[in-house]
């Protein structure tokens, strides 16, 4: 049976491990700028996964996941998936635990960088707008945080929605 090349790094990743219930990668969901073309989105991607691979030694993986034809077209965003453990001239080394400390400071170096690459992105096409890892508060802005509607309730809305559309075009029959 022949596997398809994308698993072979996962399958790998799996065997490298001890334990049947071992964390074999880590995933980083990143909503990609709207403001940028389709090949600004997709360099500035795999560039983040480069510096996470780098950063941590890390084999990474990118995905990049267009809009829902029926949902909003801002939201382009990518997956990026990095194995838990070094990689090494032999294989699969140790595991990187610093990403498992809270106190390391990680998650915040992590979000700083993405801010910082997605401004260098920003700028590479001369557009003004601009992204902060900072919350509101800490940016001392007073207007309310947006709340972020999940792909669960995105569905539930158009499940929701749908029974009215048929309804409607077939009173327009």
């Amino acid at each position: 049976q022949l596997m398809a090349l994308e698993r072979i790094p996962q399958i790998a990743a799996e065997f490298a491990e001890t334990r049947k219930n071992s964390t074999v990668a880590r995933e980083y969901e990143v909503a990609l700028p709207d403001e940028l073309s389709s090949a600004g989105q997709q360099r500035l991607a795999r560039d983040f996964a480069a510096e996470l691979s780098w950063r941590y030694g890390v084999a990474a993986d990118v995905c990049i996941h267009e809009p829902d034809p029926r949902g909003d077209q801002r939201n382009r965003h990518a997956h990026i998936l990095t194995t838990t453990r070094v990689v090494t001239a032999n294989g699969f080394g140790p595991k990187t635990r610093s990403l498992d400390e809270r106190t390391s400071g990680q998650v915040e170096w992590i979000r700083e960088k993405w801010a910082t690459m997605c401004n260098e992105a920003l700028e590479r096409e001369q557009r003004p707008e601009r992204v902060s890892h900072l919350s509101l508060s800490a940016q001392c802005l007073t207007r309310e945080p947006q709340q972020h509607q999940g792909p669960t309730a995105t569905a539930i809305q158009r499940r929701d929605a749908e029974p009215e559309r048929k309804q409607f075009r077939s009173q327009e029959q």
